[in-house]
């Protein structure tokens, strides 16, 4: 049965404690860098990413582990959970527990595989449905503030930019050997030292 969304956000956001920075204060680069350098670039997009997240999480009551699996079915609905855990990039048992916690608000449900009898693909119900236009309508308020004063032009650049970056990153996806693994110092050797005989770094595991 269909139920109300929790509407008290102290209890429900998993959202992390908010950012220490001072209004309308861009971050500065790291000691010994220029805003070309990576580690600026990072600094920003963590920037924006978290003041994104704070911003739809103070307007939406849902937790963000809620809203980002209830955004992959909005991409397409009918996943697994398996399929769900794989573009999440979390563990399945954690998607599990998304999943009955929304099938409990009456947000999404559990129907049979149409193939595979054990197991169930994720849909969203017609009670979520109700929200997608006001979930629309909270973005692009946050989207209209975040690009506020930018001259279409240069918005239109920003997102070219953006795009060249985000195949590059594909590219790099599909080619992990473009980049050279982490070697660590010799045992005890000074800064600056040219490894040798030092342990393996373990590899990360999918």
């Amino acid at each position: 049965m269909s139920q109300r969304l929790p509407d008290d956000k102290n209890k429900v956001s998993t959202a992390g404690p908010a950012i220490a920075a001072a209004p309308d204060e861009v971050p500065k680069p790291p000691a010994g860098e220029t805003e070309l350098g990576p580690g600026y670039f990072l600094q920003l997009l963590e920037g924006i990413g978290a003041s994104l997240e704070q911003a739809y999480d103070s307007a939406n009551p849902l937790p963000r582990g809620h809203q980002r699996l209830i955004r992959q079915l909005l991409i397409k609905d009918g996943q697994t959970q398996t399929e769900l855990a794989t573009a999440m990039h979390i563990h399945k048992v954690s998607v599990g527990l998304y999943i009955n916690e929304l099938e409990e608000m009456g947000l999404v449900e559990r129907r049979r595989h149409p193939k595979d009898g054990r197991a169930y693909c994720i849909y969203l119900t017609d009670y979520l449905h109700k929200f997608r236009p006001e979930g629309e309508r909270i973005f692009a308020e946050i989207h209209a503030h975040a690009i506020k004063g930018l001259p279409t032009e240069e918005y239109r650049m920003l997102l070219q930019a953006m795009e060249k970056m985000y195949l590059n990153l594909q590219e790099l996806a599909r080619k992990p050997d473009m980049v050279a693994p982490l070697t660590p110092p010799a045992p005890d050797s000074p800064p600056g030292d040219t490894p040798a005989d030092a342990p393996p770094v373990r590899k990360k595991t999918p």
